[in-house]
C-alpha cells in the first residue's frame, strides 16, 4: 500500500505542529460546508488524508456527526480472542507496565487485530465518551468508523500521528491517535497499537509537540517490543512443532518399514550400519536391544570384498550373500541402493521368500482340491481314496495314466492336502528342448553361459522349496539328467549350473507319465534307480473309457461350466447324445471331452444338444461297438477309418493278446520294438495287464 503514498506525506503525519493544525482545520471546516466536494482535490490537503477522507465519504459516513458502533457476535469474539491468545497475552505484558502512567495523563491504549475488531483496552475510563472507553469486540475499520490512526498504520505499515481534525468522525473531536502496525514474520499486518490522548488546550507549545513526538516513539516502541515477542512465540512453536511432525514422521517411518517383509538397513561410506528394521534384525541375528555402534556389515557376510566392491562402484545392484551371524547364515538376496552422499541403503530378504514370490508370478498355481476332481465310478473313487491317503505321506507320488486324464489335477489335490506352505512348481519334461531342460530344472549362476541372466536365476527345484515339485512327463526327462536329479531327490540338495556350492532344499516330487516307466527301465530307456525312487506311492488314473457314467456326468458339468462362462442358459443333452458319449472311447479323455462339450455348446441352435452338435472328427473316427480282440478281420467296414484308425487297433489287438507284453505284440506284428514303441507313444496306447 506504500505505493499510495510517498515518504513525505508520511513523515508529515508524524510530527505535529501549529502550521499542521490549522491547515487541517481550514480543510475539514470547507469540507463540512461543501459535502459534495471531492477531498482529493484540495489542493493542500495531505493527500494520504485526502484519499482516506474520500473512502470514508463513499462508505456513507458524515463527518461531522457520530458514528452508530458495530460489534462482532460474542461467539465471532471468543474465536477471535482464542485465535489470538498469544498476541493478547503479550500485549497485556507490554502494556502492564505503563498502567500507572496511562490512568495519570488520562491517555488510553488500544490493540485491534488486523481486521480492525478491538481485542483489548487500557486506560481510566472516559464518562462522557463512552466510545472512546471501548469494549471489546468492536469493529473499527475505514468503512465503520471513518479516518482515524490505526486504519491508516495497518494500510501503510508505518508508525501514523494523527490530529483531531484529521481525523474523520466527530467523536475524534480534541483527540490525538497515535499508532503503529505488528506484523508477522512475512511482513503481513496482524494487529496495531493505538494511544488516543486528549488535547488539554490548543495551543501547541514546543513541549507539547515534545510531548506528541515522544508519544509516537512509545506507541512504536510498544508495537516493536510485541511484534518481536510474539515471532519468538510463533518461531518457537513451529520449531516445536515442526520437531513433533518430524518425530512422528519418523515414528511412522519407523512402523512401516517394520511391517516390510524385507529386511531394510542403512550403511555408511565404511560399511557400519547406521539404522535397520525389525525384519533384517531378525535376518542378521542382531537383538532387539543390541547397540549398533561399531557394527560393520562386514560381520554378517564371508563375501564382504565382494559387497564393498558394490558400494564403491556406486550403482544400483543385486546380489545373492550369505548374511546373518556366523553360524546362522542363510542363502539372501542383497540389492544395494546407494545413497546420494555416501553409504547405501540395502533390501535384504531370503531366497526362499523370493523363489515362492516368483514361483506365484510365473503361474505355477494350485487351485484344485479333491472336491474338484469329478466322478463317481469305482474306480476314479478308489483313486481318489489313495490320493488323500498319499497326501499326508511325504514321499514321492507317481501318477501314471493316458494324456488327458487329468493327472495335474490329481498333482495339485495332493499337494494342497498335504499341508506343505511352500509353491506347487510344475514343469514338463517334454514340453522343453533337451538342452534347456537342465537350467530350468536346477537353474544357473551369473555368467555361466551365453544369454544368462547376470544375476544368475534359481530352477524350479529351489523355487518349490519347502513345497511341490511336479514334473508332468517324467519319462521324457533326457538319461543324461536323471542321475543328477536322483541325486538331488537323495541330498535334498541342489547346484545351480556353474555354481559349486550346494542350496539345501525341502521339496515333495510329484511325477506324472503316460508310459510305462516299468518297461522303460526294463529296456534301459529310464534308470531303474529313479524309477523305483519315484514309485514309492503309485497312483493310476483310468482313461475315461472305463469310467463308465463319469462321461455323461463330465459332460454335463462342461456344457454348464461353459454356459455360465459366456452367459447363457445351460444346454441339454438329448437321450441319444448320452448313449452315443458313452459307446465313444475317447482316447484324448477327459481333456478331449472338455472341448468337445464347448463345440457342442457353440454348435447347438437350440436348448438342447444331440449327435449331429458333436465335432465332425468324433464323428468320424467313433469305432465299431464291440471290442477290439473281438474283430476277426482287418478289412475297414467303414469308409471313413483311416489306416492310422486300424494301426491302433491292431497295436492293441496284439497287446491284449500277448497280456500287456511289447515284445511279444511286436514279434507278432513282425514290428521292432522300438517302432512299437513309438507307435504307442504317438497313439497313447497303454499295454493292458490280464
Amino acid at each position: 500500500m506504500k505505493s499510495e503514498a510517498t515518504d513525505k506525506n508520511l513523515d508529515w503525519l508524524r510530527v505535529v505542529t501549529k502550521e499542521r493544525w490549522e491547515l487541517m482545520a481550514e480543510c475539514r471546516d470547507y469540507f463540512l460546508h461543501h459535502p459534495d466536494s471531492d477531498p482529493r482535490e484540495y489542493p493542500r490537503l495531505n493527500p494520504i488524508i485526502a484519499a482516506s477522507w474520500a473512502r470514508s465519504q463513499a462508505a456513507g459516513l458524515h463527518i461531522d456527526k457520530n458514528i452508530p458502533e458495530q460489534f462482532v457476535s460474542p461467539q465471532q469474539l471468543k474465536k477471535i480472542q482464542q485465535r489470538d491468545a498469544v498476541l493478547l497475552k503479550i500485549a497485556h505484558d507490554v502494556f502492564e507496565p505503563f498502567r500507572n502512567l496511562i490512568n495519570l495523563t488520562g491517555y488510553r491504549l488500544y490493540l485491534f487485530d488486523k481486521d480492525g475488531v478491538m481485542l483489548f483496552t487500557q486506560g481510566r475510563q472516559e464518562k462522557n465518551n463512552r466510545w472512546f472507553s471501548g469494549k471489546p469486540g468492536k469493529i473499527c475499520r475505514e468503512d465503520t468508523v471513518g479516518t482515524c490512526s490505526h486504519v491508516l498504520s495497518m494500510r501503510y505499515l508505518e508508525p501514523i500521528q494523527l490530529l483531531s481534525v484529521e481525523q474523520y468522525g466527530a467523536v475524534f473531536e480534541n483527540m490525538i491517535g497515535t499508532a503503529a502496525p505488528i506484523c508477522d514474520a512475512d511482513g503481513n499486518i496482524h494487529a496495531t497499537v493505538v494511544l488516543n490522548q486528549r488535547i488539554a488546550s490548543l495551543v501547541l507549545t514546543d513541549n507539547y509537540r515534545e510531548t506528541c513526538a515522544h508519544t509516537l516513539g512509545l506507541v512504536a516502541s510498544m508495537a516493536e517490543a510485541i511484534e518481536l515477542q510474539y515471532r519468538l512465540v510463533k518461531t518457537s512453536q513451529r520449531l516445536c512443532q515442526s520437531n513433533i511432525a518430524q518425530q512422528r514422521a519418523s515414528e511412522a517411518l519407523s512402523v512401516m518399514l517394520n511391517l516390510l517383509d524385507d529386511g531394510i538397513l542403512s550403511i555408511d561410506g565404511h560399511g557400519n550400519i547406521t539404522n535397520l528394521n525389525k525384519m533384517a534384525r531378525q535376518l542378521l541375528s542382531i537383538g532387539d536391544k543390541e547397540k549398533l555402534t561399531g557394527v560393520n556389515i562386514a560381520e554378517f557376510t564371508d563375501d564382504a570384498p565382494r559387497l564393498y566392491k558394490a558400494l564403491a562402484a556406486g550403482n544400483q545392484e543385486m546380489m545373492e550373500l550369505d548374511m546373518g551371524r556366523r553360524q546362522t547364515r542363510t542363502n539372501c538376496q542383497v540389492v544395494i541402493y546407494p545413497a546420494k552422499t555416501s553409504g547405501a541403503i540395502l533390501k535384504i530378504n531370503r531366497m526362499k521368500n523370493i523363489n515362492a514370490s516368483m514361483s506365484r508370478r510365473v503361474g505355477s498355481q494350485s487351485p484344485y482340491n479333491f472336491n474338484d476332481i469329478i466322478g463317481e465310478s469305482s474306480l476314479i473313487k478308489r483313486t481318489l481314496e489313495l490320493g488323500k491317503r498319499f497326501a499326508v505321506i511325504d514321499e514321492a507320488v507317481l501318477i501314471c495314466g493316458e494324456s488327458g486324464t487329468g493327472k495335474e489335477l490329481l498333482a495339485q489335490a495332493i499337494h494342497n492336502a498335504s499341508g506343505r506352505q511352500g509353491p506347487f512348481v510344475a514343469l514338463n519334461c517334454a514340453a522343453l528342448p533337451r538342452d534347456l531342460i537342465e537350467s530350468e530344472l536346477f537353474g544357473y549362476e551369473s555368467g555361466s553361459f551365453t544369454g544368462a541372466d547376470k544375476n544368475g536365476r534359481p530352477g524350479k527345484i529351489e523355487l518349490a522349496n519347502e513345497g511341490t515339485l511336479f514334473l508332468d512327463e517324467i519319462g521324457d526327462m533326457p538319461l543324461e539328467l536323471q542321475p543328477l536329479f536322483l541325486r538331488v531327490l537323495e541330498n535334498k540338495e541342489v547346484i545351480r549350473i556353474g555354481g559349486r556350492q550346494g542350496r539345501k532344499v525341502d521339496f515333495r516330487i510329484v511325477a506324472a507319465t503316460n508310459r510305462d516307466l516299468q518297461q522303460m527301465q526294463l529296456q534301459g530307456l529310464f534308470r531303474s534307480d529313479l524309477y523305483f525312487r519315484l514309485s514309492v506311492l503309485t497312483l493310476q488314473l483310468p482313461p475315461l473309457r472305463q469310467r463308465g457314467t463319469d462321461i455323461v456326468l463330465l459332460a454335463k458339468f462342461f456344457i454348464g461350466k461353459y454356459c455360465r462362462k459366456i452367459g447363457v442358459k445351460e444346454k441339454k443333452l438329448t437321450a441319444e447324445a448320452e448313449e452315443w458319449l458313452g459307446s465313444y472311447p475317447w482316447p484324448g479323455n477327459v481333456r478331449q471331452l472338455e472341448n468337445a462339450m464347448i463345440y457342442a455348446a457353440n454348435v447347438a441352435a437350440g436348448d438342447s444338444i444331440d449327435i449331429h452338435c458333436f465335432p465332425e472328427s468324433i464323428q468320424r473316427e467313433k469305432l465299431p461297438a464291440q471290442p477290439v480282440h473281438e474283430q476277426t478281420d482287418v478289412t475297414p467296414r467303414n469308409e471313413w477309418i483311416t489306416l492310422a484308425d486300424w494301426e491302433k487297433q491292431a497295436i492293441r489287438h496284439a497287446l491284449e493278446r500277448t497280456s500287456g507284453n511289447v515284445t511279444q505284440a511286436a514279434l507278432q506284428l513282425k514290428i521292432s520294438k522300438a517302432t512299437i514303441y513309438k507307435k504307442m507313444h504317438e497313439y497313447q496306447i497303454q499295454p493292458s495287464r490280464n
